[in-house]
């Protein structure tokens, strides 16, 4: 189990985040981009919304079709309390059966 903490005597190095995207149903998905700190889910937003890091993501998912579902981990350096770096580090995708 990984805890976040940032004490005085020992900042917070780095930190995780969860960015996944699932349909909702035909015209509709969720975007959710969520870390283990307020940090975490800075990096994480900024990752969704750089356009290098989004063509990064595109090649790790294998298939962009909208009934596809996925999961990213990203691991985060922290450098004063900002967010320096992010990487992927676990991927999981998925596809949803109809019903």
């Amino acid at each position: 189990m990984y805890m976040a903490s940032n004490t005085p005597d020992h900042p917070l190095i780095d930190d995780y985040a969860l960015i996944t995207r699932m349909p909702i149903d035909a015209t509709h998905e969720a975007l959710v981009a969520a870390g283990t700190t307020t940090i975490g889910t800075e990096a994480a937003v900024e990752y969704l919304c750089d356009p290098a890091t989004l063509m990064h993501i595109r090649q790790k998912i294998a298939s962009s079709s909208h009934e596809d579902a996925y999961e990213l981990i990203l691991h985060i350096r922290i450098v004063d309390e900002v967010p320096m770096h992010a990487d992927i580090v676990a991927v999981r995708q998925y596809r949803l059966s109809n019903k």
